[in-house]
């Protein structure tokens, strides 16, 4: 007799517990078998239909609404054949089941169970959610010790899925010179409660052309390098990826969108911070933490980046500056800063500084088509746009945005000026033009086309 442990049998979650094919020669056709019992949660079976025998020895058998009955038979020579087993496979749904971001309280349920097993109240280093499992990495239950735990569900061979919790195992803290303590936090003001209403809402932020589930959610605690290694607050990462874009999403433990890295979408793809305006809500809220702040310099949008300058709080007397991409925001490394200042670059008129809330990212894509009808000339587009109270000797330093506007073709750089026209857009902080200005190369003159008549020395 050959053995039923096929492939097949395997596949379809049969075990073999030694199954036989009849021998040959022997006629006894195979029984029929009997119907399944009726529960409250299955449908009564219909006539069981044999649609095919796979291998020898099995009966393929539908029974309900989609889902299939495998019945294996074994057979003694001189014998009829007996029925060995009878397995039903679930085969309704097809697919494994929805992933904790699709499942209201799901992630909640996954962190209750991994504190019953570690033993209550968790003090967490790392939240890390992807797909079907939950890992944390929790205080051991010895001083100095960090435990994983992993939490997981799966399909059922048969029906539905099943759980299980992995753990504890060792984990390697955020930073091994940091002593342990630093790094733990509570996730009681973290919405785990509700993980697809919190997708939804941050959605927007990532500008994924195609809405997809996230990849991951992790929370742990920020690393400050600045001044000394050390531990911030928890900061919540949501990273997607679908095979053509991807992006970042950070938020605060509130739910809140702290900032976002959206290098990776097909939007992202041939921006030009000066043309395009999608990207300006994004810079105001990155920006908002700047809100109050009475001691800005200037804030510098070019077609690859925006840069605010301001007064260092940490170094009275001299500025720094702050960028902000579509990777986030990034800050003026101390070095440069240092060389700077001491070349005198960084030398600030305290007469120039004007407070953030002065201005309204929202004006500049009118104040932009305004400007370009002003120029009305073909071929040109805004090149630059400046907010900055300039101190010029002649009255009180007053804050304007000056668009510069061009040819992108005829345009040159500090070094190496092409022979075109560069007009200057000067308009008041709410977007009204106050004067319009044309600067002829290689002339070198500057003409103003709107009063009042000022005079700029290049």
């Amino acid at each position: 007799m050959r053995a039923l442990c096929t492939g097949w049998l395997l596949a379809a979650g049969v075990g073999c517990n030694d199954a036989t094919e009849e021998d040959e020669g022997s006629a006894t056709p195979p029984v029929a078998a009997a119907e399944a019992p009726e529960t409250e949660d299955e449908p009564e079976l219909v006539e069981p239909q044999i649609e095919a025998i796979p291998e020898p020895g099995v009966v393929l058998q539908t029974a309900g609404r989609g889902a299939k009955e495998v019945l294996a038979w074994q057979a003694e020579p001189g014998t009829r054949r007996r029925l060995v087993m009878g397995l039903r496979v679930n085969t309704r749904t097809g697919s494994e089941p929805a992933p904790l971001f699709e499942t209201p309280g799901l992630a909640v349920e996954a962190v209750d169970a991994i504190a019953q097993r570690a033993g209550g109240q968790l003090n967490v280093a790392l939240l890390d959610i992807r797909g079907q499992e939950l890992t944390l990495h929790v205080q051991g239950s010895r001083p100095g010790h960090i435990d994983r735990w992993v939490w997981m569900r799966q399909p059922g061979m048969l029906y539905g899925s099943w759980t299980r919790v992995r753990g504890p195992e060792a984990a390697q803290p955020l930073v091994p010179t940091l002593d342990p303590e630093m790094v733990f936090f509570q996730l009681d003001e973290f919405p785990l409660d509700d993980l697809p209403g919190l997708i939804d809402t941050i959605l927007p932020r990532a500008m994924l052309e195609e809405p997809a589930l996230p990849q991951s959610i992790r929370i742990e605690r920020q690393l400050l390098l600045v001044g000394g290694t050390r531990a911030g607050g928890p900061a919540v990462s949501v990273h997607w990826s679908t095979g053509r874009e991807s992006a970042y999403v950070y938020l605060n433990m509130d739910g809140s969108v702290r900032s976002a890295n959206v290098s990776g979408t097909l939007a992202a793809r041939g921006l030009d911070m000066v043309r395009d305006d999608w990207h300006l809500p994004m810079a105001a809220q990155d920006f908002e933490f700047l809100r109050g702040f009475p001691e800005i310099l200037k804030v510098d949008i070019e077609p690859r980046d925006i840069d605010i300058t301001y007064m260092d709080p940490q170094d009275p007397g001299n500025s720094t500056g702050i960028r902000w991409t579509l990777d986030g925001l990034r800050v003026n490394a101390p070095m440069m800063r240092d060389v700077l200042a001491r070349s005198g670059v960084l030398a600030a008129d305290p007469r120039a500084v004007f407070n953030f809330d002065e201005i309204d990212f929202g004006v500049l894509p009118g104040l932009k088509v305004e400007a370009l009808a002003r120029v009305d000339e073909p071929g040109t587009r805004v090149l630059r746009m400046i907010a900055e109270r300039q101190v010029t000797g002649t009255g009180p330093p007053e804050l304007h945005w000056t668009l510069t506007i061009g040819d992108p073709a005829k345009q040159g750089n500090l070094f190496n000026q092409v022979e075109g026209e560069k007009w200057e857009v000067v308009a008041t902080p709410g977007g009204e033009i106050v004067r319009v200005m044309v600067r002829r190369f290689p002339e070198d003159k500057v003409v103003t086309l709107e009063v009042p008549l000022v005079r700029l020395d290049l």
